[in-house]
């Protein structure tokens, strides 16, 4: 995992920008795929062209997939995630989820689902991603809000391309290395920090002050790759719309004996598993390839 060194004189962290690689098709290969490697995060400028086909507006999106049902999140603040007072899941038809969701009320709406057939059938992804990323697709979620929402301090047990096509998204990471810093909770879904990151209450939470962080502003057509691990929070800016790809690159769900065993694992063993060489080559693709392709793929 990737260490962020340097203090600030007053002993608090310091806070870096996430590197960024401009990505002309293929151009950025061998880059994304040493970061895929070496565990690092990576902002890639431009890369989500293309990737997702149609009409993108609300009504473009009633027409292909308005029929179907969607996962949703409602809260009674901006924060989501279920360890958040107010907050619930539940399932809601698509088309009135696009006609209510820009709506000034006082709950919240936010679908976070797996990306719908009509959509995924449009869904096609590029060369830079290495065919290791392909084989180890493990879902792909649309999500989609009015701006304003905020995430949960949580890391994930898979890696994550979070790709952006409408709005901002303004993403803060930390390596997982630091899970004892951030005070986290392990769970078998994930690992959750109850530290404020942006207000942090040192005298509650002193070893934060030492915790680097990295921060990336996820425009339209970016993506920012999140590897396993890795906590960060994630801040949506305008009408949000997004897919992230899950994919296990370091076969951790296999080598931990299960998909609860990255949650529960303590940071020290992880880095260990991410330290080892990669358990396979990974091959380049010169074609791009459409995600219903892919074997297994559920629509």
């Amino acid at each position: 995992m990737m260490a962020v060194a340097g203090l600030q004189g007053d002993g608090f962290r310091r806070e870096h920008p996430v590197r960024q690689l401009a990505v002309a098709d293929a151009s950025g290969y061998d880059q994304v795929k040493c970061h895929l490697a070496n565990n690092e995060p990576l902002l890639l400028k431009g890369a989500a062209w293309g990737l997702l086909g149609g009409d993108l507006a609300d009504r473009g999106l009633a027409r292909v997939a308005g029929h179907l049902r969607v996962d949703v999140e409602t809260s009674r603040t901006d924060r989501f995630g279920h360890e958040e007072p107010g907050w619930r899941a539940t399932s809601m038809g698509f088309a009135a989820f696009l006609r209510t969701y820009r709506a000034r009320r006082r709950q919240r709406i936010y679908a976070v689902t797996p990306l719908p057939g009509p959509l995924a059938e449009a869904c096609t992804l590029p060369t830079w991603m290495p065919g290791r990323c392909l084989d180890s697709i493990e879902q792909v979620m649309l999500w989609l809000d009015a701006g304003g929402q905020i995430s949960l301090v949580h890391n994930d047990h898979r890696d994550n391309f979070l790709c952006v096509f409408a709005g901002k998204k303004q993403v803060a990471l930390i390596d997982g290395v630091h899970g004892n810093a951030l005070y986290e909770r392990r769970s078998l879904r994930d690992k959750v920090s109850p530290v404020d990151i942006d207000n942090p209450d040192v005298e509650q939470f002193p070893d934060f002050r030492r915790v680097p962080m990295l921060r990336a502003d996820v425009m339209a057509r970016d993506v920012l790759y999140i590897p396993v691990c890795w906590f960060h929070q994630v801040h949506s800016v305008g009408r949000n719309l997004a897919i992230n790809i899950w994919f296990d690159y370091h076969d951790i769900h296999t080598r931990l004996g299960g998909t609860g065993g990255a949650g529960l694992a303590s940071a020290e063993v992880l880095q260990r598993l991410l330290s080892a060489p990669a358990p396979a080559p990974t091959r380049r693709r010169t074609h791009p390839i459409r995600l219903v392709d892919l074997p297994g793929f559920a629509r």
